[in-house]
């Protein structure tokens, strides 16, 4: 199972989770290194009584040289955004958080919501994490799109307003779908429809026809046995009343945890366009000022009650 705090990961852990791990360790305490993240990882296996320890301790420090290559290509690939200093492949210090760069706060921010328990825990600062996650998505999907043309909405559960409100407001803002029509006429009404923020790029003449992007988000770390539920078609013909989008959406899935690249074809080809951690930092540039201070706000309030377990001292 992946792991979630306070709980460090267990034996046999992905490179990925080891490379998170190392990450919060390194920022609960201001620095770690391969040599204690090989320790930390020792405790576990003693902690489960693992037979043959001296075997694990090999299998442990190889696993921990790999999570730190992995470090090195997160610092790579994000730079300034990326909010750890790795110093000499082996060391990795947390940096001061900077409000400025938004980029690296967005980086803790996931960091949390991935190992977090986001359906028990996630409300810090008086703010829902997960909440705030669907607005960012609707604002990354627009930067994505362009934001210079690019609308976004986002449309979860955790968005003011009932589903056929929600749904109406949408229509008339992409200017076609007709509106709120449940297929077998009932008046029940969905929770989201499994559409937690649409994006899409307008043109002055209102006509049918326009990019859309039909998106959902996960934080956490089981949304891989759920990546085929949101589908644009499914929507559309179960709620819209014009039964289709006059051209159909892009499946997108913006998820809080950073994807292997062992993983990321087979996930991708299920989900459309995927927009995982790094992806998500990338694009979190042109966020309005009041979500940016309110994520910034949730992930301090977050860390600080964040438990550590003992052996993680």
């Amino acid at each position: 199972m992946p792991f979630k705090l306070p709980a460090g990961p267990t034996p046999g852990a992905t490179i990925g989770e080891l490379a998170d791990f190392a990450e919060l360790l390194a920022w609960h305490v201001g620095s770690t290194s391969a040599r204690e993240l090989v320790r930390k990882q020792n405790q576990e296996d003693d902690n489960d009584h693992n037979i043959g320890l001296e075997d694990a301790e090999v299998e442990n420090t190889d696993a921990a040289d790999e999570a730190f290559l992995e470090i090195e290509n997160r610092s790579k690939l994000l730079g300034e955004s990326y909010p750890f200093k790795l110093v000499s492949g082996q060391k990795l210090e947390h940096l001061p958080i900077d409000d400025e760069n938004f980029g690296a706060v967005v980086y803790r921010y996931l960091l949390l919501c991935t190992r977090l328990n986001m359906k028990n825990d996630r409300t810090h600062g008086k703010l829902d994490g997960a909440a705030l996650f669907e607005k960012l998505t609707a604002a990354v999907m627009r930067t994505y799109l362009g934001p210079s043309r690019a609308k976004s909405i986002a449309f979860g559960t955790s968005m003011p307003g009932g589903f056929s409100e929600k749904l109406n407001d949408l229509c008339t803002k992409i200017a076609e779908g007709g509106g709120y029509a449940p297929i077998d006429g009932s008046a029940t009404e969905a929770n989201d429809g499994d559409l937690d923020a649409f994006a899409w790029v307008p043109l002055k003449d209102q006509r049918l026809g326009k990019l859309m992007l039909f998106g959902q988000s996960k934080t956490g770390t089981t949304w891989k046995t759920s990546i085929t539920q949101s589908r644009p078609e499914d929507f559309s013909g179960r709620w819209l009343n014009s039964r289709r989008f006059s051209v159909d959406p892009v499946r997108t899935l913006v998820v809080a945890e950073w994807v292997s690249n062992n993983e990321w074809l087979s996930i991708q080809l299920q989900t459309g366009l995927l927009l995982d951690r790094p992806r998500v930092v990338e694009l979190a540039v042109d966020i309005e000022n009041d979500l940016r201070k309110r994520i910034l706000k949730w992930t301090i309030a977050a860390k600080k009650v964040t438990p550590i377990t003992a052996r993680w001292e």
